[in-house]
């Protein structure tokens, strides 16, 4: 038994199961920046492009 300090979304299931609870519900924490870098030199591939949108979608939820 303990307490972790974890995104919500990580543990949907065991949330939704009765497996894991959460215990201070109204709580936030300040929001914590995420870039993606890659070098300026080379173009960026579509997959690249498409990743880094997912990602930035994503994180915006």
């Amino acid at each position: 038994m303990g307490i972790g300090y974890f995104p919500s979304w990580l543990f949907d299931d065991e949330l939704a199961s009765g497996q894991v609870q959460q215990i201070l519900p109204d709580w936030e924490t300040i929001p914590i920046p995420i870039h993606v870098v890659s070098p300026l030199e080379r173009p960026h591939s579509a997959t690249v492009k498409a990743f880094a949108e997912h990602i930035g979608k994503a994180m915006a939820r």
